[in-house]
């Protein structure tokens, strides 16, 4: 699945962290980040250490952990945290609907192959052996097959995830 977090407001210590771990983050002008684990004595965890580097850079997780600073919407928008930014809620609501729908639009089988390996390369992890099998199996699927027809035929592809 490709998961989207959209955001109205604070967006304040672990909730920075889920926001993080979902595939595309939109946002509106009223949004702000912080993660106060230094400002209570806390020592934020390993698993949301790693995001705030693999996502943001390092320089921005410093400024967030070590700094405790507090980055607004256009800031959180210039280092990656935000994907989109629109000025309000109903906007937000308008470019969830719209971008969940052009992304269920879109071929499944290749889509899960690419989100394993994007997430395997921003952890160093990535097995070149899965990738392409990964990619052959698309190769292989009837998703290809209708893909190149439908655009072909210039109408939308009709994908069934195999």
């Amino acid at each position: 699945q490709i998961t989207m977090a959209a955001l109205h407001a604070g967006i304040w210590g672990g909730a920075t962290d889920l926001a993080l771990s979902s595939d595309i983050r939109f946002g509106t002008r009223r949004c702000v980040m912080a993660v106060p684990a230094a400002r209570l004595g806390l020592h934020y965890h390993l698993g949301g250490m790693r995001r705030l580097v693999t996502r943001l850079g390092l320089g921005p997780a410093k400024r967030l952990l070590l700094g405790g600073q507090t980055l607004g919407a256009e800031e959180m928008s210039r280092i990656g945290f935000l994907d989109e930014l629109v000025a309000d809620e109903p906007a937000l609501r308008e470019l969830t609907a719209q971008r969940s729908q052009e992304v269920a639009a879109l071929a499944p089988l290749a889509l899960r192959g690419m989100k394993r390996h994007l997430n395997r390369i921003a952890a160093d992890t990535l097995v070149l052996g899965e990738l392409l099998a990964d990619q052959q199996r698309c190769l292989q699927s009837s998703d290809l097959l209708e893909g190149l027809r439908a655009w072909a035929e210039k109408r939308p592809p009709c994908f069934e995830g195999s």
